[in-house]
């Protein structure tokens, strides 16, 4: 455990080791008067530059990775706060982005976080795309429904069709001209793909006498992988996904639950579950970010499935990263410059597909 001492008398405490576990749990700090203690006790320099294709040594020394954690979060610091002064990078994004929506008006981007995030842990994605000219809106779906989807298919009036069902109304309520989707991990693919069946799959006008397509399905724009799809074939990664759920309570019940599924079940709902996402018809573009360092979320499955998807609507409307060394759900932490950079590059290429169609 390393302390970095700040301006006024607080000091910060960063893990040093050689294996860097999910940063799912880390406290934000986010507030401009923190990030500028930072930047004056940690001297900022010139940024981290990344070559993504070198992988770092696992071997190297606990001097060594608290160097790479310094300069890491420094980075990160830095990203913050150009986000919070709109200072990043590339052309004004506020600019670009109301050009190409078309008509002035704000897209809006659904978070669907991970299992066990919370809205703090998600706050670094709301400024990235807060500086990106988009409205926000986040959804975690509890740890019992994340489970129940392991068994049971979208449509039988489980809970998470019930927060689906909330979630298209309040992006209904956001009147906005555009939206896109940002799914983490399973838990956010969950949500997703129930969330897509309300919007596109045929079926009864109604859930619980709700009117299951408040929102024009047209408006969506594209969809971000981050850490997703995972891949599986038993229920481990589900319960290694639950060791960082909190609090204890619901990682407990969660838990036991896990232990009465059925196994030859799950495997045959995770088979449309993931031909769900395979076969999709829609052009609708989408960009994979993913990790062969990533544990729960296979490099090889998805790199098939980013060949499928190119094959079946076109690799220019494919985008996808391969971040090498970054944990699950961490690649914005760990590389927050390349990650700005590719998620500029495709929501400027979906708006500007929306600005062409929009001249025709």
């Amino acid at each position: 455990l390393t302390g970095y001492s700040l301006k006024g008398g607080r000091s910060v405490r960063i893990w040093v080791g050689k294996k860097r576990e999910c940063c799912t749990n880390r406290t934000d700090r986010t507030t401009e008067d923190l990030t500028k203690r930072r930047r004056k006790a940690w001297d900022l320099g010139t940024g981290l530059r990344v070559d993504q294709n070198q992988v770092p040594s696992t071997e190297s020394s606990d001097l060594a990775m608290g160097d790479a954690v310094s300069r890491v979060r420094s980075s990160e610091a830095r990203l913050l706060s150009d986000v919070e002064g709109g200072q990043a990078g590339g052309p004004p994004a506020n600019t670009w982005n109301m050009e190409q929506a078309g008509d002035g008006r704000r897209p809006v981007v659904l978070l669907c976080g991970w299992l066990g995030a919370s809205n703090r842990s998600l706050r670094r994605y709301k400024l990235l795309y807060s500086q990106l000219g988009f409205d926000c809106l986040s959804k975690i779906a509890p740890p019992g429904s994340v489970v129940a989807a392991v068994t049971r298919q979208p449509g039988a009036n489980t809970e998470l069709d019930q927060l689906a069902i909330a979630t298209l109304q309040e992006l209904q309520d956001c009147d906005c001209s555009s939206f896109f989707v940002h799914l983490f991990s399973n838990s956010g693919c969950f949500l997703w793909e129930t969330i897509r069946y309300l919007l596109f799959k045929a079926g009864p006008p109604s859930i619980d006498g709700v009117d299951r397509r408040v929102v024009d399905a047209s408006k969506l724009r594209g969809v971000i992988f981050d850490s997703s799809p995972a891949h599986y074939t038993d229920l481990s990664s589900l319960e290694a996904a639950l060791r960082h759920v909190s609090p204890e309570g619901e990682r407990l019940n969660a838990a036991r639950s896990v232990t009465s599924i059925d196994t030859e079940k799950a495997r045959r709902r995770f088979f449309h579950f993931w031909s769900g996402i395979a076969n999709d018809r829609r052009d609708t573009p989408q960009m994979f970010l993913y990790s062969k360092h990533d544990r729960l979320a296979s490099t090889e499955h998805i790199e098939a499935l980013i060949e499928q998807r190119k094959s079946t609507i076109g690799g220019a409307r494919i985008f996808h990263h391969n971040f090498r060394d970054s944990e699950h759900c961490c690649h914005l932490l760990r590389y927050p410059e390349m990650y700005e950079r590719d998620l500029k590059s495709f929501v400027g290429f979906c708006l500007q597909q929306t600005h062409h169609q929009s001249k025709m």
